[in-house]
């Protein structure tokens, strides 16, 4: 039998919390949980490339969903107020929201609050 190798443990519970994270949002707006990952890979690409994005590019950048079903996520997220155009031209350009940048505080505190009292119930030090 092989040795398994060490994983990180906090990585591994962030995932496995994950739908936790989300829950509160996907009911407050009737997103899914492919539409709410697509913001959060918004947000991460206006945070550490661009300040706004078009399609395509996050579409590349986040890599999970083809461009026809970003272009469908971005619609309701722009339904739903969390994303707005930030210009046109050529190529429309796209930003979050005040109110999509409060939504990731709150999946960042309930994502931090879930860990707490996950690792505190069952004695896990991380």
């Amino acid at each position: 039998m092989t040795t398994p190798q060490p994983v990180n443990v906090t990585i591994i519970l962030q995932t496995f919390l994950r739908s936790r994270s989300f829950q509160a949002i996907r009911l407050h707006y009737k997103i899914n949980y492919h539409i709410i990952t697509t913001l959060v890979g918004c947000y991460l690409y206006c945070t550490y490339v661009s300040r706004s994005f078009a399609i395509s590019t996050v579409a590349t950048f986040i890599s999970y969903y083809d461009y026809h079903r970003t272009v469908r996520f971005i619609n309701r997220l722009i339904e739903c107020n969390l994303i707005t155009q930030a210009g046109t031209g050529k190529h429309n350009h796209y930003t979050i929201s005040p109110e999509g940048l409060q939504v990731i505080h709150e999946i960042s505190n309930k994502a931090d609050n879930n860990l707490y009292t996950f690792c505190n119930k069952y004695n896990i030090e991380l």
